[in-house]
């Protein structure tokens, strides 16, 4: 039996589990909703609306990877949970998006073979990519169809191209390229380019008992493309498209994950670059840490779980609390919000922390929520947001400051944002709490997050601060909780 090692790109369940764990829950209601890289991000089954139904299937599919399910125990299994939730055959619906009522196609055989082959295939070429691509003796990839009995024609065409695996090629024409697209990459060492180049390599459509008959020889060039116009009717946006490869599929579900990490990696080295003068050297009050924040959480949904997680001892790292009332997290379906604070106003009481299941940044959007429980239940003189009735002068300090940065000066001049919303002082907290925590904690996640909204084409970038702005904010966020004895300067 042949040793494998863990640096071989061809073990690759435990990086394909990670890449369908990562994805957030989108109900859509068609599958023009979510178009080409964004499903490297979120996790959907068109005309599924149904968050708990939506979060099984998913589950259900992180099951068959880790543990190896077949098709048709899992099948089995999710198809009674479907017919008990009402999602089977066929049903009139409502498309939210054009007010029109259709009979739509919810569960069937046919249905479930689609969402079972296309999820779990991404995956595994996912994992396929994250291997292959770290490893630095594999510098190349192999296109191979996969074994059916008719392939498309573009699909032969790419069959046994070997590419170094930085070439363009790869960011569109990485499998899978359509519904039932069975093609498959191998990444390929410098000898075994070779091997192949002076042997060839075995003719996949040319097979006898199972096993191939014959050999063809590997292309180094990619074919000449064809390209079709598709027009995508959820957006009504026009683009040109890759003969042979479905609509949708264009992308490379690897790379883009390998794109955030570098980003990831940059921002986390240039974080390490602050000025510890600037940053000051801080830990959470053994006082405080008797009453950690999450003790104030209660009942999180299981969505939420790894969120919560993250969120909660990105916080813990930086300061404890005082004695919290609790609240729980609340998953919602509406799209105006990516999370809310919920209080009773006539009693200054909490209610709940509301997180949109839209919503691309649980995490960072929940440390934004927590700055408005904190600062409506904790920091401060009296009940009610500190910020807006400005009773503490450390937090008035910071409205102050954050006024005059050139981040709010854009938000004033925004004609797309809303500005007594962004302009509020206790929204001004609750952003700046985030990017706070952030800031202090370097969490790989949160830093993704922060950098995703900070670097958007609109005018929603100036929500947040750059690096160089936010800098003495840091140290006067040290100040409010030095104050509330939650933090203290760490003892030399």
């Amino acid at each position: 039996m042949a040793n494998t090692k863990t640096s071989d790109p061809g073990v690759v369940s435990k990086e394909a589990l990670a890449y369908l764990k990562n994805k957030n829950l989108k109900p859509t209601f068609s599958y023009e909703d979510v178009w080409k890289e964004q499903h490297n991000k979120a996790f959907t089954v068109a005309k599924c609306m149904d968050l708990d139904l939506l979060a099984d299937i998913k589950e259900s599919l992180e099951e068959v990877i880790e543990k190896g399910i077949t098709y048709k125990e899992w099948s089995k299994d999710i198809t009674e949970k479907m017919v008990n939730k009402g999602w089977w055959g066929k049903k009139e619906m409502l498309d939210p998006k054009t007010g029109e009522i259709i009979e739509a196609q919810l569960g069937s055989s046919k249905r479930l073979k689609t969402i079972f082959q296309v999820n779990t295939r991404q995956a595994y070429q996912n994992g396929v990519w994250e291997r292959g691509f770290n490893s630095v003796t594999h510098p190349y990839i192999l296109y191979r169809i996969g074994p059916s009995l008719r392939h498309r024609k573009e699909h032969l065409a790419w069959d046994g191209l070997l590419l170094p695996k930085e070439h363009e090629f790869w960011k569109t024409h990485y499998p899978s390229n359509g519904y039932n697209c069975k093609c498959r990459t191998r990444f390929v060492s410098k000898s075994r380019k070779e091997k192949y180049e002076k042997e060839g390599i075995p003719d996949l459509t040319s097979t006898e008992n199972g096993y191939p008959t014959k050999t063809i020889k590997i292309k180094t060039n990619p074919p000449r493309e064809q390209y079709v116009t598709y027009k995508n009717k959820r957006t009504g946006e026009t683009y040109r498209g890759i003969k042979g490869i479905d609509p949708g599929f264009e992308y490379n579900q690897g790379s883009s994950n390998q794109n955030q990490n570098k980003i990831k990696d940059l921002y986390i080295e240039k974080s390490k670059n602050f000025d510890s003068k600037i940053l000051g050297d801080t830990e959470p009050t053994k006082e405080s840490l008797k009453t950690p924040v999450d003790n104030g959480i209660g009942k999180i949904p299981k969505r939420y779980k790894e969120a919560a997680k993250t969120a909660l001892n990105a916080i813990k790292k930086v300061h404890g609390d005082g004695n919290l009332p609790q609240i729980d997290i609340k998953s919602s379906s509406a799209r105006g919000f990516a999370g809310a604070y919920s209080y009773y106003p006539a009693l200054d009481k909490a209610d709940c922390i509301k997180l949109s299941s839209w919503g691309q940044h649980p995490e960072f959007t929940l440390v934004h929520e927590i700055g408005h429980f904190l600062d409506h239940q904790a920091i401060g003189n009296s009940k009610g947001h500190s910020s807006a009735n400005r009773d503490f002068e450390p937090l008035n300090k910071m409205i102050d400051k954050l006024k005059e940065t050139e981040a709010v000066q854009s938000i004033k001049a925004s004609r797309t944002l809303s500005n007594s919303y962004y302009l509020d002082p206790s929204e001004l907290t609750a952003r700046s709490y985030a990017q706070y925590i952030t800031t202090k904690t370097k969490d790989p996640i949160l830093l993704e997050q922060l950098h995703d909204v900070q670097t958007k084409n609109s005018d929603y970038k100036y929500s947040q601060w750059t690096e160089e702005e936010f800098k003495p904010i840091i140290k006067l966020w040290d100040n409010i909780l030095e104050e509330m004895k939650w933090l203290k300067k760490k003892e030399s």
